[in-house]
This record gives structure tokens, C-alpha cells and sequence, in this order.
């Protein structure tokens, strides 16, 4: 009977733990982690339009910024994956980060729709917070999408923490636009008569 007990003790114990882990991620959906000790860094999306209210061939910019309190930071990798609705404009990285890191241990590339941002600073101190980079897109096509940005970073003796997930949801209005030009269109609106 003893034993019964706490089995079942052990069982509501394991329940109720894991109705606390379940409350936890459902009031933060929309970070995930394998770390759950990284709030000494933190890594932010921030638009400069509201993106569940973009309309199709609207250009807007999206910066991603870091905040951290690590003292021995020394590297911090990020990749961007935006939805194939959104159009890569252009992509400014922080000429400062550059610098530090020296430009053979920065890199700011693009990868179809996917932005990639990696540095590594030797001697130096990285600052507090700081704009990694700023990408300016244009809305293509209608819909419910996504983007996700990947991040881990790294401390002056290499180690590295698991990759942190931040996912942000954009909703794109109006209608498709076609790529046709003007002589086409009319083409297509005689042939319609026709019909």
C-alpha cells in the first residue's frame, strides 16, 4: 500500500510539473528554445510597419537587434528565413560589429530568402545592444505567413549555447500583382472579348 502511494504521489508530482512546463510555453509561443537559461541575450525582429497589415507592394524594413549582459561574449551567428511572398530589397549590416570582428571573421550574406549574419571579435569588448542588420523588403503576394530567425551565440572559450528560435507572424493584403507589362494587359483584354 506504501508503495501505492507514492507512485501515485510520483505520478500527480510528474502532472503537475508538466502542466506548469505546459502553461509556461503556451503564455510564450512564439520563442523557443534548447536553452532555458539564455536571459542574458536576447534577440528582437523589429519592423517598421505593422505586420499583421501589409499590403502587396508595400516596401517596409525589418531590423534585428541584440540585447545582452554576458561578459565574456565573443561571437553571435543569426539566420533569417523569410517567407518567398517578401521580395530582399536590400540588406545594411553594422559597420561597427564589422570593424571589431574585422572583415574576415564577419559575414552578412543573403541565401535566396534567407539572411545569414555571423561575427567572431578577438580583443575587444561587444557592445551592450546594437542593430546586427536592417533588410529592406517589398510585399509580393497575398497571405498568412511566417518568418523565423535562428540565433546561438558564443563566449571567448568557444562555447556555444543551442540555437534559440523567435518566429513572427506577417499578414500580407490585397491582391496578386502579375508581372505583365502594359501591351500584354491590353492583349489580354481584347483576347477576353472574344471569348
Amino acid at each position: 500500500m506504501k508503495d501505492l502511494k507514492v507512485k501515485i504521489s510520483f505520478i500527480l508530482g510528474l502532472i503537475l510539473l508538466l502542466g506548469v512546463g505546459t502553461s509556461f510555453a503556451m503564455a510564450n509561443p512564439e520563442v523557443t528554445s534548447d536553452n532555458t537559461q539564455a536571459s542574458d541575450f536576447n534577440v528582437e525582429l523589429i519592423p517598421n510597419a505593422d505586420l499583421n497589415n501589409i499590403s502587396v507592394g508595400q516596401t517596409f524594413d525589418i531590423t534585428v537587434k541584440y540585447t545582452q549582459n554576458i561578459e565574456d561574449l565573443a561571437g553571435l551567428e543569426t539566420s533569417l528565413e523569410l517567407p518567398g511572398s517578401l521580395e530582399i530589397v536590400s540588406v545594411k549590416g553594422n559597420d561597427h560589429l564589422k570593424e571589431l570582428a574585422t572583415e574576415q571573421f564577419y559575414k552578412l550574406k543573403t541565401n535566396d530568402n534567407i539572411i545569414i549574419n555571423s561575427f567572431v571579435v578577438f580583443d575587444g569588448t561587444i557592445d551592450d545592444k546594437a542593430n546586427l542588420y536592417t533588410v529592406t523588403v517589398k510585399a509580393t503576394s497575398p497571405g498568412d505567413y511566417y518568418s523565423l530567425l535562428k540565433y546561438e551565440y558564443s563566449n571567448s572559450k568557444g562555447d556555444s549555447t543551442p540555437k534559440e528560435y523567435l518566429k513572427s507572424q506577417m499578414i500580407i493584403n490585397g491582391e496578386e500583382k502579375n508581372d505583365k507589362g502594359f501591351f500584354d494587359s491590353i492583349i489580354d483584354m481584347i483576347l477576353s472579348i472574344f471569348k
